[in-house]
């Protein structure tokens, strides 16, 4: 039934951050592939782990560094130094 499968799947916040962590350190991939990795390999939509990584400033601020790098959003001028 529905609130099993809710239950089943429910998403324990630092649990989803430590191992998207795990996955982007042991197999050098970007934080938003990992992320992506981690909800293939449960069968869930990216959508449904949205909210955590809006709500978690440090793992936001590492997805959006990583796509400003890649074009993927604008940077704001001056919010990064040139090196």
């Amino acid at each position: 039934n529905y609130a099993e499968w809710c239950a089943y799947f429910m998403i324990n916040t630092s649990e989803f951050i430590d191992e998207v962590e795990t996955l982007h350190e042991t197999l050098s991939i970007p934080y938003m592939e990992a992320i992506v990795y981690w909800c293939e390999a449960r069968g869930l939509d990216v959508e449904s782990v949205s909210h955590i990584v809006k709500k978690n400033r440090v793992l936001k601020s590492k997805v959006k560094a990583e796509a400003e790098d890649l074009n993927y959003l604008k940077r704001k001028k001056g919010s990064k130094l040139p090196l």
